[in-house]
Order: C-alpha cells, then sequence, then structure tokens
C-alpha cells in the first residue's frame, strides 16, 4: 500500500510539473488585462551545460533575474539588467531542474530549464 501511495504521489507531481507548474512563479492576477505590449522572454539552450542565455526585451525600465532549485532556494540573482541578451553563469549548480524568474516593474514571468 506504501509503494503505491508513493507512486500515486510521484505521478501527480510529475503532472504538476509537466504543466509549467512552480510555486515560485505563481501568480494571482484579478481586472481587466492592460492592452500593453506584453515583454518578450527566451530562455535557451535548454538544457544547457555551463551558460544559459536570457534575452528579454521591454521598451523601458530594467529587470531583475533569479534562479531557483527545485524546492525554491534562492541560488542566483541579478537585478537592474537592461533589456537585451544577458548570460548566465550556470556552471556551478548540480544537473537537475531549475526555475528561472524575470522579474520587472509590471510583473514576473518564469521558466523551467533543465542543467546537464
Amino acid at each position: 500500500a506504501f509503494f503505491m501511495k508513493n507512486k500515486s504521489d510521484n505521478e501527480k507531481i510529475a503532472s504538476w510539473f509537466a504543466q509549467q507548474n512552480a510555486p515560485i512563479c505563481t501568480g494571482f492576477y484579478m481586472g481587466i488585462e492592460d492592452l500593453k505590449q506584453k515583454p518578450v522572454l527566451d530562455v535557451y539552450p535548454n538544457p544547457a551545460n555551463d551558460a544559459l542565455y536570457v534575452n528579454y526585451s521591454k521598451e523601458a525600465g530594467t529587470f531583475g533575474i533569479t534562479v531557483y532549485d527545485i524546492t525554491g532556494k534562492e541560488l542566483i540573482t541579478q537585478s537592474r539588467l537592461p533589456s537585451g541578451i544577458h548570460a548566465l553563469d550556470i556552471s556551478k549548480l548540480s544537473e537537475g531542474i531549475y526555475f528561472l524568474r524575470v522579474q520587472d516593474s509590471d510583473g514576473a514571468s518564469c521558466r523551467k530549464f533543465i542543467k546537464r
């Protein structure tokens, strides 16, 4: 019975992550969505080895990047970055699944990436 419960729990967790869910990046928004142009966020390559590139384009302002491990522990933080492509050194991270959060004055976006 213990193993069946464990298997069921593992399947639920795998399904949850497969749907791009992350406890650190969830947000609750209410009201009518603004018609402003949304910023573009690209994270590549995925999976990555030593460097992860973040391309964030927004007309004005700065943004911050935070990398979390699967337990929610904050590992890398960079702030006050201008729009454009930024390289993150992830060579010291262990292999696994990580979450990258980009925060600006209008909100946050999150992407999942794999470190090889």
